[in-house]
């Protein structure tokens, strides 16, 4: 029957409900179906084959109409379902197909725009140049003319007067002279000053072949004394580098027979000083596992004994750096580039930790020793003031913390970090119990109704201070493990001691020793001892 709906299901209707259409652009085809699970393969059981009685109409008899109808529907749903899919890909392709052609209209009908505006600026230059040309021709042209003008003038005021001089420019132009001396003047003159002049240039001819050749032999004696110089010179700057090159080599020698030299003392020192640890430091002592129930002491702590670890910067100190640490590695990945800690995550994972009872966390295991106590007005500050105290490094009297905030550039501490971590020890130090609430009294005189509310009242009032109590009881296991205090230490540095931290120890092997001055090695005669 379902069947039958979905193919005789294909007329098309407009859709009225507007509101809740929404653009199909916007949403990607679902190709999940969901199907009913596979059915479980069972084998047939091996044995002997056996026959039954069956009965017409028995209800555990296999129907074949009744059995195939579930397998139809699921094939010919499947069938309908992949062509629905395809229809909508294919409606898909179709708009994507409309979306860029419309695209590449609109891209061309830009482009077309475009050049449009460029031909037009192209054709507006052209007449701006045309214009300018036009300028400049007619402004040459006006020039030209007053200057014809100009010349026009001037000619006729020069040669007013020609009539008048003509004779007399005659004369001095030579060309009413007498022969004689017409001929002394064209002929003799200029060949005796030719004579002359070939003559004086022979002379200088002489004169400038005989400087040539004495240039030329004073040049070549020059040359060759110059290169005789010259070699001379690059023989003494040769023998002189030779020198310095010995020199600068028997003073290498020198320092590298020095360094192995100092080399072999310092190898021997750390030997002996080795050995010293081993013989009365490591084999004197016993080594245990840390646990949290051990004490963890800052360097130089007065209060210092021998049932806990000591760290530099105490316990807060690891903290800061196990923060840092954890916020970098965060951070190196890119999808948590915006990740920071806050103070009520650092605030509650603190709490978390150092109320459990199975780690078992000493008391006073986070103290923020300070020199001047934050409230000593009078009045209390709220954390984030004295959270700026307790950073100030002038105010810190405990000597490893202090020397972590005095190298915290050179160890890459993050400031925020360690502003996070002091704002969320000092919420949990500065917190306050809260006070119980006082339950409603029941009256005897009262109504059945309101006796009801008062009691209702009560029992929440009974809940809330049984929380309240759970609360109060958390904030003191908090502020015995947690806690500020104004204590300006004293440490004795003349009973300081060393303290080492060993991962690893194994028993120092023999080496051979490289001797500083043969290079030979010399192994000692006895491995224990230190190089001689």
């Amino acid at each position: 029957m379902q069947i039958e709906q979905m193919q005789s299901g294909n007329r098309w209707e407009e859709l009225s409900d507007y509101q809740n259409m929404v653009d199909e652009r916007t949403i990607e085809p679902d190709f999940y179906v969901d199907n009913a699970p596979d059915a479980i393969f069972i084998p047939n059981p091996k044995g002997e084959t056996k026959t039954t009685q069956i009965f017409d109409r028995d209800p555990f008899l296999f129907d074949y109409e009744n059995e195939v109808e579930p397998i139809l529907q699921v094939l010919v749903g499947k069938s309908i379902e992949h062509a629905r899919i395809e229809v909508i890909e294919e409606y898909e392709a179709r708009m994507l197909g409309l979306h860029k052609k419309k695209f590449l209209q609109l891209k061309e009908a830009e482009l077309m725009e475009t050049q449009r505006l460029e031909e037009a600026r192209g054709r507006k230059n052209d007449e701006i140049d045309r214009r300018n040309l036009q300028m400049r021709t007619a402004k040459n042209q006006i020039i030209n003319t007053e200057k014809k003008m100009i010349a026009r003038d001037f000619a006729k005021g020069f040669l007013s007067s020609f009539k008048k001089d003509t004779l007399q420019i005659l004369v001095d132009l030579g060309t009413l002279r007498k022969p004689v001396d017409l001929s002394v003047g064209f002929t003799y003159e200029p060949q005796l000053y030719n004579q002359v002049q070939a003559d004086w240039q022979t002379h200088k001819d002489h004169h400038q072949q005989m400087d040539l050749i004495l240039e030329d032999t004073m040049g070549q004696i020059q040359s060759q004394h110059k290169q005789a110089m010259v070699k001379e010179l690059n023989k003494r700057q040769d023998r002189k580098k030779e020198e310095m090159r010995k020199k600068r080599e028997e003073e290498e020698e020198k320092r590298k027979r020095k360094e192995r030299r100092e080399a072999l003392r310092e190898k021997k020192r750390l030997q002996l000083l080795q050995d010293q640890i081993l013989r009365e430091v490591v084999h004197s002592n016993k080594q245990e596992e840390y646990t949290p129930k051990m004490k963890i002491y800052d360097v130089r702590d007065p209060q210092q004994t021998d049932d806990g670890i000591v760290l530099i910067g105490g316990f807060i100190g690891e903290l800061i750096i196990t923060f840092t640490c954890l916020h970098d590695y965060i951070l190196s990945n890119p999808q948590h580039q915006n990740f920071f800690f806050s103070a009520d995550t650092v605030e509650g994972y603190l709490t978390d930790l150092l109320t459990n009872d199975e780690l078992g966390f000493p008391d006073q295991i986070c103290a923020i020793n300070l020199k001047r106590d934050p409230n000593e007005g009078g009045r209390e500050l709220p954390p984030e003031h004295v959270a700026r105290s307790a950073r100030d490094p002038a105010n810190i009297a405990d000597f490893g913390l202090q020397f972590l905030f005095e190298v915290q550039r050179d160890l890459v501490l993050q400031p925020e970090v360690i502003e996070v971590i002091y704002k969320a020890l000092c919420k949990m130090a500065l917190k306050k119990q809260r006070d119980p609430i006082e339950p409603p009294v029941m009256a005897d005189d009262l109504p059945e109704d309101k006796k009801e509310e008062v009691t209702e009242a009560i029992n929440k009032a009974k809940a809330e201070n049984a929380q309240i109590a759970d609360e109060n009881a958390k904030i003191a296991k908090i502020k015995q493990k947690v806690l500020i205090k104004a204590d300006d230490r004293h440490y004795d540095v003349g009973n300081e001691k060393a303290l080492i931290k060993l991962n690893n120890v194994r028993e120092a092997a023999a080496e051979n020793v490289l001797s500083a001055r043969t290079g030979n090695s010399n192994p000692p005669a006895d491995p224990s001892s230190p190089a001689q």
